[in-house]
């Protein structure tokens, strides 16, 4: 049925529910007096240092990078009113061959290396004071390379060929490919609108408990519908009362400058949605570009509420994961509290809020026209969102009222979910920022994470009531 990538799964680490175990030694001061200078807020006087754990996580150690580099770190600690006012005045920094320094405020924006030089580096991240003389909590130094676009394909697609033929897994086809090898799918002169979702509600004890959505470009990532199709999404094992649908639009056709072309690509998707029934396209009022993803999310909640209206959960997934299917639902089976909203919450992960990137050339602008205010709500970060119907139901009701911001699906859908009193709720099960691909994936390029729900989750949902 068309190539398999090769889903690599990942490490998941717990940062609620269980104990984190430290990945890096951590280096404490002894300087107390210096420490003094950080500290702000009655916190800081009565309780002492809240914070726990510092680390870096992303370049992992040993990882092969192409511009630009992005660090992350991840902060636990035992209380995040208290580690924001103890930290207040604080800077965290990341140091790379001693040589390149940048730094942040506390929920700042993300520390991005744009310009340098191809080679090895040893990156290690720190807390300072105002006086950006001293450092607290040095983190172990991790190493990775930087190598320019052309060798990293080239390493990348060598690993990526040589896992999937490790794991007897067929290439990668683009869309066209399959669409002139797939002859057994006849299209009819007059295609049935209603191919994907035929207008039947059903009844409550025939409708899906879980409905997952996955996020997909409709023209360039097929091979990644392939890959869930035959992996994760299997129908010989997909659980009974799950369905999955793939997330399109209109088809972006922008690549395609003249009308021939145009028309293959159109038919191939015809082929595609009369073939496996489960590509919303025309369905979604949406584009199929970036900025268009929250209107996308956005209109199959509205399509969801209308559809299977008996459904309990709507899952918001990226076409690059490998999520456990069958824990997940068995886990959403025995929970019967409403009004759920969670995932993977940043804000409870890495210890602060996060503030909105105001740079116009970031991928994650928002603009202050569109979010004023100067910390962003606590909200489920991009790979996986599970989300009650009780809020599936909210967004379709105002569905004309809600607006984007900027695109992004993920930001939005918190801002929108908070107006119900439905606050983000971190499931450690579903945490990828502790864990990436180094090079084993798909030849499409994707970075494929590990969602693996457990029962931790429904012990985190059921912590909260």
């Amino acid at each position: 049925m068309g190539g398999v990538s090769a889903l690599l799964v990942l490490l998941i680490t717990s940062a609620l529910c269980a104990p984190i175990s430290p990945i890096t030694t951590l280096s404490w001061t002894s300087d107390r007096h210096n420490a003094e200078s950080i500290r702000a807020g009655q916190y800081g006087s009565l309780y002492g240092d809240p914070l726990t754990s510092f680390r870096l996580v992303d370049p992992e150690d040993g990882a092969v990078r192409m511009l630009p580099i992005e660090v992350r770190f991840r902060i636990s600690a035992r209380n995040t009113e208290e580690y924001e006012a103890y930290y207040a005045d604080a800077s965290f920094c990341v140091e790379l061959n001693g040589l390149w320094k940048k730094c942040k405020a506390p929920g700042g924006p993300p520390i991005i290396f744009q310009l340098l030089p191809e080679g090895n580096y040893t990156t290690v991240a720190y807390i300072t004071d105002k006086s950006g003389k001293a450092r607290y909590h040095t983190t172990e130094g991790v190493t990775f390379t930087v190598l320019d676009s052309s060798a990293f394909n080239q390493r990348f697609g060598e690993l990526a060929e040589r896992s999937r033929t490790e794991q007897h897994f067929p290439k990668d086809i683009h869309l066209l490919q399959w669409a002139e090898q797939e002859q057994q799918v006849e299209i009819e002169d007059k295609v049935d609108d209603n191919i994907v979702l035929p207008r039947s509600r059903g009844s409550q004890s025939s409708s899906p408990m879980l409905v997952v959505g996955v996020k997909t470009a409709v023209v360039t990532n097929f091979s990644r519908r392939q890959a869930i199709r035959d992996t994760w999404a299997n129908p010989a094992t997909l659980p009974h009362d799950v369905k999955v649908l793939f997330l399109g639009c209109e088809p972006n056709l922008t690549e395609f400058k003249n009308e021939r072309d145009r028309r293959r690509v159109l038919q191939a998707i015809t082929k595609e949605r009369a073939g496996y029934r489960d590509l919303l396209t025309e369905e979604l009022e949406c584009t199929d570009t970036y900025r268009g993803l929250a209107d996308k999310v956005k209109s199959f909640m509205h399509l969801a509420a209308a559809e299977f209206p008996h459904a309990r959960f709507i899952t918001i997934a990226d076409d690059d994961i490998y999520l456990k299917i069958d824990q997940l639902a068995e886990n959403l089976r025995k929970t019967t509290r409403p009004w759920l909203y969670f995932g993977e919450v940043w804000a409870e992960m890495f210890a602060n809020r996060q503030r909105p990137i105001r740079d116009n050339e970031s991928q994650y602008h928002l603009p202050n026209d569109q979010y004023p205010m100067r910390e962003l709500i606590p909200y489920v970060v991009g790979p996986h969102v599970v989300v009650s119907m009780e809020g599936v139901r909210f967004i379709s009701n105002n569905y004309w009222r809600l607006r984007s911001m900027n695109g992004l699906d993920d930001v939005s859908l918190g801002f929108w979910l908070r107006i119900t009193q439905m606050d983000a709720q971190h499931a450690p099960e579903f945490s990828s920022g502790s864990a990436r691909s180094t090079g084993t994936s798909s030849a499409t390029g994707a970075s494929a994470t590990a969602s693996t729900p457990s029962r931790g989750i429904d012990t985190c949902i059921r912590s909260q009531t």
